[in-house]
């Protein structure tokens, strides 16, 4: 009978060996307990090899043999992705307002040049309102969830406005809606970082 090695399991600094349980049946209690902890997992490795939490399922669980997960708290995660949004969003702004000028401007192949290059902008920024918002809203604080309901519907229609070949709409959508959602998200942001800190 061949013998079952533990699945050794190191989260930060606490090493711990499960006997007889796959990585498949430990990973959703886990995913609970850092939930219930307001902890966000930052980095994660299935045998030596990283992954995106996300992915952790493509990995046949039975052949897991060590799992190295880093957190960090939301808040501490939130203040980072406060951080980087301070330095970020006011470009993803400028960039939009660019992209109007453009197509005001009738140069319409450099205007889908840049909105191209700004589509994973919008969309890290559609994630980041959320997934703060969604959290804030836990502590009370719904500003930035309206916001991103705003911000989504707004991306609705960009996407409309460029599937109708409707060059007017989304070049006024970018620069007096979108761009404007931007720069209201980010202040939400500041007002829930000085919360996190207070």
């Amino acid at each position: 009978m061949p013998t079952v090695k533990p699945l050794c399991l190191q989260i930060d600094d606490i090493t711990m060996e499960h006997q007889a349980a796959s990585f498949g049946t430990v990973y959703p209690d886990l995913v609970k307990r850092l939930n219930e902890e307001e902890k966000v997992i930052v980095e994660m490795s299935l045998n030596g090899v990283n992954v995106l939490p996300d992915g952790v399922f493509d990995v046949p669980s039975e052949k897991v043999e060590l799992v190295v997960i880093r957190t960090k708290t939301m808040e501490e995660f939130a203040l980072d992705l406060i951080e980087t949004a301070e330095e970020y969003l006011p470009k993803l702004t400028n960039g939009m307002i660019q992209i109007a000028s453009q197509f005001h401007a009738g140069r319409e192949q450099e205007a889908h040049a840049l909105l191209a290059e700004a589509i994973e902008g919008l969309e890290w920024a559609d994630s980041c309102f959320a997934g703060l918002g969604q959290w804030a809203a836990t502590k009370g604080n719904h500003e930035l969830l309206v916001v991103s309901g705003t911000y989504q519907n707004q991306i609705v229609s960009v996407s409309f406005a460029m599937e109708q070949q409707n060059i007017t709409d989304l070049a006024d959508l970018l620069e007096y809606e979108l761009a404007v959602t931007t720069e209201e998200g980010l202040k939400c942001l500041q007002v829930l970082r000085d919360l996190i800190k207070s």
